[in-house]
């Protein structure tokens, strides 16, 4: 019997508090702890969405297309983020947010249903913070389109870490929204089955949170032989951050 299945239906003990107000509800299952985003990353989000919808000069399908952009990098960076904090290797790391990270990951693979006792779209807390800010620093300087991505990204993060959530409250026999039994049901998000078999040992496959596109990112990740160097160089490359500063520099430096 692998860990996930230990305890089905249970309750857990000691659910933690939410860590501040939700703004952006994402769902809740009875006798669970609501998800959603909450207030800060909300305001300054919003504050970035009306940023760019005063500064205007955009099409809807410009915005359209952004919006479908932000979707097929939040899957793939979801996808990278939970692979690379998975490796063994970032247990001896010297950066501490990051070990801090990677040790909470591999340690839900020993207990997942620790992930029921509180609002686990709080986790991307500071990526929603981080990124907002950045954009906000950056708005002269940058177009409406870039500001949707922004705020897209954080909405899609939000939307991953909350299936996350709903797929183990599932498989602990809860009752979830019927918005996320719908989305499992007909393939638009992986389903409680699907990331049931990635809390199977060995741990190695099926890292994505909000799509199906694993089938790409995973089979490419085994032609490199699983090479730790080629994750850690995209983590530091490609994050939500570093892709608002790629994108700042290529239009302010023409």
């Amino acid at each position: 019997m692998d860990a996930s299945s230990k305890g089905e239906g249970e309750v857990p003990k000691k659910a933690r508090k939410n860590a501040g107000l939700i703004l952006l509800p994402l769902g809740s299952s009875p006798r669970l702890p609501a998800q959603g985003l909450h207030a800060f990353p909300t305001i300054l989000n919003i504050l970035v969405l009306l940023w760019a919808i005063c500064e205007g000069s955009t099409t809807w399908f410009g915005i359209v297309t952004v919006f479908l952009m932000s979707y097929v990098y939040t899957d793939y960076w979801m996808w990278l983020l939970h692979c690379y904090l998975d490796r063994v290797e970032n247990l001896s790391s010297k950066v501490p947010p990051l070990l801090k990270a990677a040790t909470s990951f591999q340690k839900h693979h020993d207990f997942p249903k620790t992930v029921l006792e509180d609002n686990h779209v709080g986790s991307i807390y500071e990526m929603g913070v981080l990124g907002a800010m950045f954009c906000i620093v950056s708005a002269p300087w940058t177009s409406p389109l870039v500001k949707v991505f922004c705020v897209s990204v954080t909405l899609f993060g939000s939307l991953a870490a909350a299936n996350h959530f709903f797929c183990h409250a599932a498989t602990h026999k809860h009752q979830i929204p019927l918005f996320y039994t719908v989305c499992h049901r007909y393939g638009l998000l992986p389903p409680p089955r699907h990331h049931k078999i990635h809390h199977t040992a060995p741990f190695e496959k099926f890292w994505n949170f909000l799509s199906g596109f694993y089938f790409i990112y995973e089979p490419i990740y085994r032609a490199t032989g699983e090479s730790y160097y080629l994750l850690h160089t995209l983590f530091y490359a490609t994050n939500p951050l570093a892709v608002q500063l790629w994108v700042l520099m290529a239009v302010n430096c023409r």
